[in-house]
């Protein structure tokens, strides 16, 4: 699947759980995008720094090419999100 389409289906899935306490993260999980963790991990990074996503917490040591999600996970959309 294309990163731009998964983008836009994990913001549609955000936007729709502004409705609810708390985002249902099986509705934006990499294996409902049939994707490695890696890669979804890395979108939901991007996403973040764009400022697209907010309200997630990411580390990265010396040792790790990437950082890596914090659990646990609770992805919010922003205003530049919604747009």
């Amino acid at each position: 699947m294309d990163n731009f389409a998964i983008i836009y289906k994990i913001l549609k899935s955000l936007e729709a759980a502004m409705d609810y306490d708390e985002v249902d993260i099986d509705s934006i999980s990499h294996e409902r995008y049939n994707i490695t963790y890696q890669r979804w991990e890395r979108i939901m990074t991007m996403l973040m720094d764009s400022g697209y996503v907010d309200g997630l917490i990411y580390v990265k040591s010396l040792s790790d090419y990437t950082p890596h999600l914090a659990q646990p996970v609770r992805p919010f959309i922003t205003l530049k999100g919604l747009e």
